[in-house]
């Protein structure tokens, strides 16, 4: 379990950069906002939708089904 982890952690690092990425383009102010924080979901749900692997992991580890 804990080298499927590690695997999990290196597969998700471009769903957690997506707000890094935002960061740059939009700024802090704008994540912190509710439009920001949409933004931000919606991107990665469709990157999760479109990675199946990412969407294992995701609900193997990080959801709280």
């Amino acid at each position: 379990l804990a080298k499927e982890y590690q695997v999990a952690k290196e597969v998700m690092k471009p769903y957690r950069a997506i707000k890094e990425n935002i960061i740059r383009m939009f700024g802090q102010t704008y994540v912190n906002s509710n439009a920001g924080q949409r933004m931000i979901t919606k991107l990665r749900q469709q990157m999760r939708l479109g990675n199946a692997e990412m969407n294992k992991y995701y609900t193997m580890f990080y959801s709280n089904q």
